[in-house]
């Protein structure tokens, strides 16, 4: 499998290769500036209702959520659970109709980068060991307007490998 740690850090310890800010940067999943809120706007409630329906899911299937809306420099991980001894760093993906695709279809190669990114700050924030068992999940969550969520967990979504990032899991 590889030191997947080790692997992040030789990846991203090159000057300019952490790119884009989000969230106040201390790894602690706080967010960004005092006062300021994910509450406002539509999209950010549909996401909020997605993740809260992915996250219920994942309890069914069995996972354990450890944290929800990681920040950090490098991004966000929407959840973050135990699955059979792995952790799983997940990405909610809620839409209200397909008219632009499936949710899971705007899990592209620049997301999938952030959330390794974002992943890294993970694993050195809570001291986990990077011989341990990583994964990356995506939940599709399509909402109907009348009726039950349509959600689809796809497990392994990606591997890092698969998007030039070079390391094996």
């Amino acid at each position: 499998m590889g030191n997947f740690l080790g692997w992040l850090r030789r990846i991203f310890s090159r000057p300019g290769k952490i790119a884009g800010a989000s969230g106040n940067g201390d790894g602690d999943g706080s967010g960004g500036a005092a006062g300021t809120s994910r509450s406002g706007g539509w999209r950010q409630k549909i996401g909020a209702e997605g993740e809260e329906i992915a996250a219920r899911e994942l309890e069914r299937l069995g996972y354990r959520i450890v944290e929800r809306n990681f920040r950090c420099r490098a991004g966000e991980l929407d959840i973050v659970a135990e699955d059979g001894g792995a952790t799983v760093f997940v990405e909610v993906k809620a839409r209200r109709t397909e008219s632009k695709g499936a949710p899971a279809e705007s899990v592209h190669t620049r997301k999938r980068a952030r959330m390794a990114r974002a992943a890294m700050w993970y694993i050195r924030a809570r001291r986990l060991p990077g011989n341990a068992r990583y994964r990356f999940d995506v939940v599709s969550v399509l909402m109907h307007p009348e009726g039950a969520p349509d959600v689809k967990v796809l497990k392994n979504a990606f591997r890092l490998d698969e998007i030039g990032m070079g390391w094996r899991q």
